[in-house]
């Protein structure tokens, strides 16, 4: 397999596949089977609550250590810093705080979130989320991991690209995690030629800095989408309603950039993952 200049790919969570293999009786073996079959990049799935034992994720660690596989994790799905109730805020920044804790034990770079919701107010919203991200940097004053808010799928939540370039602005802890499919259904369809995604990435180098966009860390899919944004995600042999990542390829080799690619197809993440990784193949010479 050809080199390919820094560029990361891997898997959100474990794929289907990987359960048909001799690894599947150690679930913190994935990296080390996304490595066998030629993917280096995995993002630990604390999407339903941070309760992994400190023996668990230091092995989880040290085996994406020993494979060269980065590591990153989802934090919980119930992290709603835009909420009114201050009691849901004050546990979404305690579930920031235990994925940050997680993450450290790990030798995790990157705590990757869902902003929340618009409600009534986008300015509200916005300045509620960036209060309790804020908070929560304070609160992990002695950790490294980034925080990365991550791309809505929906037209209803926080998290265009460019409130997500406004968040990182904010502080130097503070790293956009751009999702392709989420961008795309949230703008009706949007991405579809190796320009459209260039325009995202010039956005982000623009406001940003060249380093941001290089070190981009993104996720991508394909999906099904409606009038208010992502509906389902599709598996990697379905081509849904896009994006085409042959076109975000042709992007990411024409603007020169190594970013670390998440593929959430589902069931199918390692699928996609090697498709993009063949893409990549063709076009870099």
């Amino acid at each position: 397999m050809k080199e390919l200049n820094g560029i990361r790919i891997g898997s959100a969570g474990n794929p289907a596949n990987f359960y048909l293999t001799e690894y599947k009786r150690e679930i913190m073996n994935c990296p080390t089977w996304l490595r066998e079959i030629g993917l280096d990049a995995y993002e630990f799935q604390a999407t339903h609550g941070v309760n992994t034992p400190k023996d668990r994720a230091e092995l989880l660690g040290a085996n994406a250590k020993k494979a060269d596989v980065a590591l990153s994790i989802h934090a919980p799905f119930f992290v709603v810093l835009t909420s009114k109730d201050k009691a849901i805020v004050e546990r979404s920044i305690g579930r920031l705080m235990q994925a940050t804790k997680l993450a450290d034990i790990e030798n995790a770079t990157k705590v990757v979130f869902h902003p929340g919701y618009y409600g009534e107010d986008k300015k509200l919203a916005f300045n509620a989320c960036a209060d309790g991200l804020m908070r929560a940097i304070d609160e992990t004053k002695n950790s490294r991991v980034h925080f990365c808010p991550e791309t809505g799928g929906k037209t209803s939540s926080l998290g265009s690209l460019e409130e997500l370039i406004e968040f990182d602005k904010l502080h130097e802890r503070i790293e956009l995690c751009v999702d392709f499919a989420h961008h795309h259904a949230r703008t009706q369809g949007s991405l579809k030629t190796p320009k459209d995604f260039e325009k995202i990435l010039e956005t982000i180098e623009r406001e940003l800095g060249k380093k941001s966009v290089e070190r981009l860390h993104c996720h991508f899919s394909q999906l099904i989408y409606g009038d208010k944004g992502e509906r389902a995600h599709c598996s990697a042999y379905e081509l849904g309603m896009g994006p085409d990542y042959r076109a975000f390829c042709k992007a990411v080799v024409d603007y020169s950039i190594k970013p670390t690619i998440i593929c959430e197809t589902q069931d199918t993440q390692d699928v996609m993952g090697l498709k993009i990784k063949k893409e990549f193949e063709k076009l870099i010479k």
